[in-house]
């Protein structure tokens, strides 16, 4: 995925860019010498986690709705 682009992103897309996110988030957390800037990176990084596993879930719901509308 090319980040510098216009283009819509596709759900898997997002995923992994939200994914990406909360990974830079956590690392940039275990760097901070301060412990509120240290909580509040971890929490930042944590909700783009749930979030990008909620995106997962509505993928998947989505699928298997289109998956049962075939048969």
């Amino acid at each position: 995925m090319d980040d510098a682009t216009d283009a819509p992103l596709s759900d898997d897309d997002a995923h992994e860019r939200l994914v990406r996110l909360a990974d830079e988030l956590s690392a940039d957390a275990g760097r901070c010498a301060n412990q509120r800037a240290r909580t509040a990176l971890q929490a930042g990084g944590e909700a783009l986690y749930r979030v990008a596993e909620l995106l997962r879930i509505g993928i998947a719901v989505a699928a298997a709705k289109g998956h049962a509308a075939e048969k």
